[in-house]
């Protein structure tokens, strides 16, 4: 797994999305810090685990797929 890639991947749709890194954080009840290191390439969410956190993480990088996905046919 590539993280500074990743992390990039993360940065660039939460900008395209118009969210701030606290927006994010609230959302999935985590520190802006964890937003950072994500970004940073420091780290990766843990979507493996069984909490509710892994669920909203699940669902806010399924809803960035969706939204790169969607970027790539608007003309």
């Amino acid at each position: 797994m590539n993280l500074h890639k990743n992390g990039q991947l993360i940065h660039n749709l939460r900008k395209a999305n118009g969210f701030t890194q606290k927006q994010i954080a609230d959302q999935l009840h985590i520190c802006p810090k964890t937003v950072s290191k994500w970004e940073n390439g420091r780290g990766f969410p843990d979507i493996l685990s069984n909490n509710k956190r892994a669920v909203r993480r699940e669902l806010l990088f399924y809803y960035f797929s969706v939204m790169e996905t969607l970027a790539l046919y608007v003309p």
